[in-house]
């Protein structure tokens, strides 16, 4: 589970970069591809976000098998699969950064403070 938060901690940081990058190469073109993503029920809280709909349908079906005992087709997650505003990724990564500025400031924090002399 940790390994696959990690990879689509990955995924959205990759995808944060693609959009910084200004206009896509292939295509020359300054519309950035839409973001899509599929989340899992909250309990779980497991979310996927990328801008290519195959490698978010491996990852959700894969996710499916080895965290639900699920099987689940490319047509059902493509039907709850929800495009995102790109626009907003850029806001969504700051606010993501200062988090993990804080806690990180935090975890420092205690390790630095000094234990009473016996």
């Amino acid at each position: 589970m940790k390994q696959l938060a990690i990879f689509a901690l990955l995924l959205v940081f990759s995808g944060a970069i693609a959009l910084a990058n200004g206009p896509d190469e292939q295509t020359g073109s300054k519309d950035k591809p839409k973001l899509k993503s599929v989340s899992c029920d909250p309990q779980c809280g497991f979310k996927v976000r990328s801008h290519d709909e195959n490698e978010i349908v491996s990852i959700v079906i894969e996710h499916s098998k080895k965290h639900h005992n699920k099987t689940v087709t490319e047509a059902e997650v493509k039907s709850v699969m929800k495009t995102e505003d790109s626009s907003d990724m850029g806001k969504k990564m700051e606010k993501s950064k200062e988090k993990m500025k804080e806690k990180s400031k935090e975890k420092m924090d205690e390790k630095t403070i000094e234990k009473p002399k016996m």
